[in-house]
């Protein structure tokens, strides 16, 4: 499951693999980034020895299906320690608890941010990944609900007004993942894209506004900064 992108620094790999800053990014000041204990996850900045993590969970076909081709497939160790080097520092890694109920948390896929440039400089695009094994445990929705909160929080992301994130048109588990997490389906830019095996397919838009989001936490699901 991912979006098309999630937004990468090598020229977008994690939405597809995690989003790169523009120039448009020199507008804001620089911000620590987060550490996110939510409810099904722990969202925490990629450290340099997560490269075999990222590897082991990033390198399978149905990772990179539907990510932009800047997504490596295969995903090898060389390829985490590369992106690692250059990782936006909005980009945070998506941890969740062991199988076996130990305390140690496993590297479970990615989430980022990409800010658009110019007169969209108030609209950041949100990608995400996770591994096979860790789809269909609620975990996509958890990340990005958390991710959106903090990064429209007083301490999160300057002058943000909107996340959008695209998704090509035959992904329907992360477009349900999008919904559950309050993100409004805005259209589809129709034969946009060109899928690693050649098929041409739609690419849709989903969005959330600020107020939206806020909206959604009076409803509750809190986030706990560290």
């Amino acid at each position: 499951m991912a979006s098309i992108t999630e937004p990468s620094t090598r020229v977008q790999a994690q939405a597809q693999e995690q989003p790169d800053l523009n120039p448009a990014e020199a507008q804001f000041p620089t911000m620590a980034p987060p550490i996110l204990h939510l409810a099904k996850c722990v969202l925490r900045p990629y450290q340099p020895t997560d490269a075999a993590a990222i590897a082991l969970a990033a390198n399978h076909p149905d990772v990179a299906r539907y990510m932009r081709n800047a997504f490596p497939s295969p995903y090898t160790l060389h390829d985490a320690e590369t992106w690692l080097a250059t990782a936006s520092p909005l980009s945070l890694a998506i941890f969740v608890p062991s199988p076996d109920g130990t305390p140690t948390l496993t590297l479970a896929g990615g989430i980022g941010l990409r800010r658009l440039a110019d007169v969209e400089s108030n609209t950041m695009e949100v990608g995400y990944w996770l591994g096979p094994t860790h789809q269909g445990r609620g975990v996509a929705t958890d990340a990005l609900r958390g991710f959106g909160r903090w990064a429209f929080s007083a301490s999160g992301v300057p002058g943000l007004v909107r996340l959008e994130a695209a998704v090509f048109g035959p992904n329907a588990r992360s477009a349900a993942v999008l919904a559950r997490a309050g993100y409004v389906y805005e259209g589809a830019r129709r034969s946009a894209a060109v899928l690693r095996d050649g098929g041409v397919v739609d690419v849709m838009v989903y969005g959330l506004l600020r107020e939206e989001c806020l909206a959604l936490e009076r409803g509750g699901d809190g986030v706990v900064v560290a």
